[in-house]
């Protein structure tokens, strides 16, 4: 059985497991990662990233902070994707 968590959304807070939040905001990720489609990354990477950033900002989340789930989310996934990019221009570097 998936942890669920309380997850502070626009309107209202939501007792959610990570599919679900997943559901509630794919758009949202979706939108952040094409802002990257023009770089060094492919779609399928930049998939992985955003799926990976979710789970990661769902781990980390805590609603008692009061901030929406949104405002986590979308700063892990763009600073994973520069990480990610910043990583394989290293490696390139060096090859």
């Amino acid at each position: 059985m998936e942890a669920r968590k309380l997850i502070k959304l626009t309107n209202e807070t939501k007792e959610m497991n990570c599919s679900e939040v997943y559901a509630q905001f794919k758009m949202l990720i979706f939108k952040t990662i094409g802002e990257y489609k023009n770089t060094n990354l492919t779609s399928d990477e930049l998939k992985s990233i955003g799926n990976m950033s979710l789970v990661k900002a769902f781990n980390k989340y805590k609603p008692e902070f009061g901030s929406s789930f949104s405002t986590l989310l979308v700063p892990v996934i763009r600073n994973d994707i520069k990480r990610e990019r910043s990583e394989e221009h290293t490696s390139e570097l060096q090859s």
